[in-house]
């Protein structure tokens, strides 16, 4: 039912690529660009084109899930604060090192939680490297 109603990841990736495995010669697999073979898939534009298309598309499908779950379901005819409050439910809060006193338990509540700038450009960094590598 879950799939039938969300949909699911499905990719498939039809050229043959690389089976040496070039990133073990790599201390935490960070392979430099040019070190890369021609043939893959991190320098296919066109499969990252796609890649990237199903995966935005995955994270919408997700997140219309969890809203649905919390009794925020899609409804185009929603009034505006309804659209707010879903809105809401994701967004990520900032504070500063020297401002964390101020990001207590209570002080996300209803949203989807809190960070620092330096945390989150970490987070991306590492989100990066995971689909990279």
């Amino acid at each position: 039912e879950i799939k039938a109603r969300w949909g699911s990841w499905s990719w498939d990736d039809e050229p043959e690529r690389p089976k040496a495995d070039f990133y073990k010669a790599y201390p935490n697999r960070d392979v430099p660009w040019k070190e890369f073979p021609i043939e893959a898939w991190q320098k296919d534009k066109e499969y990252m084109e796609r890649f990237l298309r199903e995966a935005k598309q995955l994270v919408v499908r997700a997140m219309e899930a969890i809203l649905a779950e919390y009794g925020h379901g899609k409804d185009e005819n929603a009034s505006g604060d309804d659209r707010a409050a879903r809105s809401d439910m994701f967004a990520v809060k900032f504070f500063e090192d020297d401002d964390l006193a101020n990001a207590g338990k209570d002080s996300n509540v209803g949203h989807g939680g809190w960070t620092t700038p330096k945390s989150w450009e970490g987070l991306k960094r590492r989100l990066l490297h995971a689909i990279i590598t």
